[in-house]
């Protein structure tokens, strides 16, 4: 590794100066990477260990001034946070106990743990494998056999009903594999924004699994529908276009 000076570790990077296509001033540059960030407003009911793994983050993206590589690291980080963040939520919203039955339904001795790594460990046997164990739900929902991971924690936010949205849900498939990439990655290079909807998604789902809004930014405007028998017409308030219906009649 080549050793650098102070002076040269604070030079802006500029491949981050190339992305920014508002100003080649640094400093201004710096402010307007940072300004997506700034509207980032956790719930007071978010844990101080979450809370600071989200400061974490955006501490790092804001040094991608600096070093461009350092928003691959937030990207990828926050993707890691997110497991976190629903571990932690995990057992407090039963009160420390969670309760379980076995395959055929019979209910199991409640697993009481003051972590999730005790909780991890209850719900498998001494080899490591699945006990097979199905969690009840507080919400009344079907039970599911619960092993802990990430996808089983976005699934237990969704049947207790901290997670919710058809188009959000669709979202969790690529959260895990996300998850899994970072877990076991190759080399790759991201840029601003890869950190930036990666952190904005991560911020989003904590403020909801503690039970506060979303704060996430959604557009919405009114969108135009025509048609006859040979032609569809659809757009939003700029110009329509007109495009050929299947069979000359639209469904």
């Amino acid at each position: 590794m080549e050793l650098k000076t102070l002076a040269e570790l604070q030079e802006p990077d500029k491949r981050s100066l190339m992305w920014s296509v508002w100003t080649a001033d640094p400093a201004k540059a710096a402010e307007l990477a940072q300004h997506p960030l700034s509207r980032i407003v956790l719930s007071p009911d978010v844990p101080d260990t979450t809370r600071q793994s989200v400061e974490r983050l955006c501490t790092l993206f804001a040094y991608g001034i600096l070093c461009y590589d350092l928003y691959t690291v937030a990207g990828d980080l926050a993707r890691l946070v997110m497991e976190q963040a629903l571990r932690e939520r995990f057992l407090p919203f039963y009160g420390g106990t969670v309760n379980f039955t076995d395959s055929q339904g019979v209910p199991q001795e409640p697993v009481t743990a003051s972590s999730y790594e005790g909780l991890y460990r209850a719900i498998r046997k001494e080899d490591g494998r699945l006990r097979g164990w199905k969690l009840q739900l507080r919400s009344g929902a079907e039970p599911f056999v619960f092993n802990g991971e990430l996808a089983s924690l976005l699934r237990w936010a969704r049947a207790e009903r901290l997670l919710a949205g058809q188009a959000d849900r669709l979202r969790d498939t690529h959260r895990t594999w996300f998850r899994n990439f970072v877990a076991h990655p190759t080399y790759h290079l991201q840029g601003p924004d890869h950190a930036e909807r990666a952190i904005a998604d991560l911020t989003d789902l904590i403020n909801r699994i503690w039970g506060s809004p979303s704060r996430t930014m959604v557009t919405r405007e009114p969108l135009i529908i025509t048609w006859t028998d040979t032609t569809v017409t659809w757009g939003g308030q700029g110009v329509l276009r007109g495009h050929s219906a299947e069979g000359g009649n639209p469904t």
